[in-house]
């Protein structure tokens, strides 16, 4: 029943969240696309050529420290850039018809853009055009964004000066008198009520997608995407298994791998249980990101030196981080393993088998469960 329901709840699951992204997505058009929408209200009182002027020369004069404080090899690029771009727009905004021609062609171009990301989405032979086409789309938002901000501004100073009335009823809304002070908190309420509902939903979507992201990365980098076991006792001749798998379509890696619970014992005494895994290091790195999570010694250490008298005689095994800071044990250090099965066998049974090893690596995956068990 559990094999059944899986894929089903799953697809569900998938399903929920894609539509979930779908509305934040469709909120975030909404509130954008409304707050562009107030703002061009206010563009046609920049049109007269002197409150443009004046806007465009503040807003250079405003960028040109900024352009020094980033320590620009050309100061100057910033503020002329910001000149060229509100002169452009305001050209645009002054005649009827080049603006009515630049508002449909920016709807075709965006629309362009939207759909050959689309299209390149399905099919890869035309990610260049679609490249081409979002490049195009980015280039002209940011030379409007640039351009029409001194305009904004101008004109939300001019329609201050125009419209007193407008202002009037608004300021009166959100700010009340001391009679009414009652409805003033009440507005206030509502707006930081909103404001915050928003940013905590923003905030816990982001903190869970980054952590689902994480646990997900140092889950499949630990371990490897399938694993194929015997039920039927040890594999006998796993390089043969291994092949099959890697003639497998979109099997990109596989490696053989041994694994057995036992026990190790440091130097000073201490027992910790542990999961105990035999690698292939010539394949492993294939599947694991075991190679990449070393954070001392190496593979090469691994092997015995034959005729050493040291620790280096010992075969070497790579602990993870957390295990080796309970034990206390470090790179060239021994110790011992601790098998409960495979001794000679007594009246009561197998006896355990022990064997010595050096430690010849730490790694860290990120994870405590890998880190303090393995």
């Amino acid at each position: 029943m559990t094999e059944l329901l899986g894929p089903a709840l799953g697809f569900v699951s998938a399903s929920l969240v894609a539509l979930i992204a779908l509305g934040f997505g469709a909120m975030l058009l909404f509130f954008s696309g409304s707050a562009l929408l107030v703002l061009g209200q206010f563009l046609p009182f920049a049109r007269p050529w002197r409150v443009a002027a004046a806007a465009a020369l503040a807003g250079a004069a405003l960028l040109l420290p900024l352009a020094f404080a980033l320590s620009a090899p050309q100061p100057w690029r910033l503020p002329l850039a910001q000149l060229l771009c509100t002169a452009l727009c305001w050209g645009a905004l002054r005649f009827e018809r080049a603006h009515r021609v630049m508002r449909r062609g920016l709807a075709v171009l965006f629309l362009l853009a939207g759909g050959a990301w689309l299209v390149a989405f399905f099919w890869p032979a035309f990610e260049g055009a679609a490249f081409v086409a979002v490049s195009a789309a980015l280039v002209v938002l940011l030379v409007a964004s640039l351009g029409l901000w001194p305009l904004v501004v101008a004109g939300l100073a001019r329609h201050r000066i125009a419209r007193p009335v407008e202002w009037f009823i608004s300021l009166r809304y959100l700010v009340a008198k001391r009679r009414q002070t009652f409805i003033s908190v009440i507005t206030v309420i509502c707006v930081v009520g909103v404001a915050l509902g928003v940013a905590v939903i923003t905030v816990v979507l982001s903190v869970m997608n980054g952590f689902s992201r994480v646990w997900e990365e140092k889950i499949i980098g630990a371990q490897a995407h399938v694993i194929v076991q015997s039920r039927g006792g040890p594999l006998e001749d796993y390089q043969l298994l291994r092949d099959l798998v890697l003639n497998v379509p979109g099997v990109e890696g596989a490696t053989p791998f041994l694994s057995t619970d036992a026990i190790l014992r440091s130097g000073s005494g201490e027992l910790q249980a542990i999961v105990l895994k035999g690698i292939e290091p010539e394949t492993v790195a294939e599947t694991t990101s075991l190679s990449g999570d070393l954070i001392a010694g190496s593979f090469a250490a691994l092997d015995p030196v034959p005729g050493s008298e040291g620790p280096e005689r010992l075969p070497g095994v790579i602990l993870g981080s957390a295990l080796a800071d309970r034990c206390v044990l470090r790179v060239g250090d021994e110790l011992i393993l601790i098998s409960p099965l495979g001794g000679p066998a007594t009246p009561l049974g197998p006896a355990p088998r022990m064997l010595k090893f050096r430690v010849a690596g730490v790694s860290r995956a990120g994870l405590y469960q890998f880190d303090e068990g393995f």
